[in-house]
């Protein structure tokens, strides 16, 4: 996992609170809207408090655990959605759940025994599948995805690919010289950020009504 080193900047602050934009359009189609759309609105609403409990408990063991729980529950999530909008076996799709929740299992235990999240390695798993469930959702010739599926699907996908590469090269190079280069390449998860919580505003804005039954 990255290293929390940067200090608040206007510019974190900002991606940090503009996550609340998506959740006021949610809001606003909160009646209407498929239900797979409040899981991942539930997921936004998580991260919100995620990012406001950090600016009280930063490089803390309590900033460690609370971000630790937050990547379970944004884990399942990302999982539950993504699985709803492709097609695979069910069996399987039970699988990948199971693989999922033993994966970030022993993320908690791990963090929450010893206070360490350098494991990089497990929280880039996840992400992985995510990315290939994401490129499948995408490409794929028997689903048809709408568009406010997509400005869910890019966005996160794109986010995934930078966060792991960087996460990677970050457990293999970080030192006292690095440090200034991972700093700024770390400020542009920031803009990905603010770019892909407008891209989730006109997802739920266009996101399809859910069926009414008589």
């Amino acid at each position: 996992m990255i290293l929390i080193f940067l200090v608040l900047s206007p510019l974190i602050i900002i991606t940090s609170l503009s996550i609340l934009i998506p959740i006021l359009f949610w809001i606003y189609r909160v009646r209407d809207i498929e239900n797979i759309y409040h899981v991942f609105a539930f997921c936004l609403i998580t991260g919100f408090l995620n990012e406001i409990l950090h600016f009280f408990f930063r490089t803390t063991y309590t900033s460690i655990l609370i971000t630790s729980i937050y990547h379970f529950i944004e884990s399942q999530c990302y999982l539950y959605i993504f699985l709803s909008w492709v097609v695979l076996d069910k069996n399987f799709k039970k699988l990948l759940h199971l693989l999922f929740f033993i994966i970030v299992s022993i993320e908690f235990i791990y963090i929450l025994n010893t206070g360490n999240y350098n494991i990089f390695w497990i929280y880039v798993l996840p992400i992985i599948i995510l990315v290939i469930l994401g490129f499948k959702i995408l490409t794929s010739q028997n689903n048809r995805i709408t568009n406010s599926q997509k400005l869910v699907v890019i966005p996160m996908v794109i986010y995934f690919i930078y966060y792991s590469i960087l996460d990677i090269l970050m457990s293999l190079l970080f030192n006292k010289q690095t440090q200034p280069l991972f700093i700024n390449l770390y400020y542009v998860i920031h803009v990905i950020n603010l770019l892909s919580y407008i891209s989730f505003s006109l997802a739920f804005l266009w996101a399809p009504k859910k069926e009414k039954y008589l």
